[in-house]
């Protein structure tokens, strides 16, 4: 169940497929340039990650190049799929990653947060 995107100030959900963040067309949020601090891509129980489900995160806008492409993997048994607050992608810079904005193409599940500087 997708809970929709979320732009709080330096910290940014989003859930839904094909959604600009940043740059000057953003869907909400800052318009312009990012300083990403960090990235993840988050289960929760709000909104599962399910065995192969993709994220797909373009550089710029849509049809940009790929910045990160990933598929979730996870044994489903009734135990093992039923878990909440999993990362499934984490990233973190030291210093801030300048882009001029994302463009998520894919997210079949969860939820990816941006902290911003």
């Amino acid at each position: 169940m997708a809970t929709g995107n979320r732009y709080n100030g330096k910290f940014i959900v989003i859930d839904t497929t094909d959604a600009q963040i940043g740059g000057p067309e953003a869907d909400g949020g800052p318009k312009g340039p990012l300083a990403i601090k960090a990235i993840k891509w988050v289960d929760s129980a709000a909104n599962a990650i399910s065995n192969d489900d993709d994220l797909t995160v373009e550089f710029g806008k849509n049809g940009g190049p790929i910045v990160i492409q990933v598929k979730a993997t996870i044994h489903e048994t009734a135990a093992s799929s039923d878990f909440g607050s999993s990362v499934f992608y984490s990233v973190e810079f030291g210093t801030p990653w300048i882009v001029p904005g994302l463009y998520v193409e894919d997210i079949d599940g969860g939820e990816l947060q941006i902290f911003l500087e």
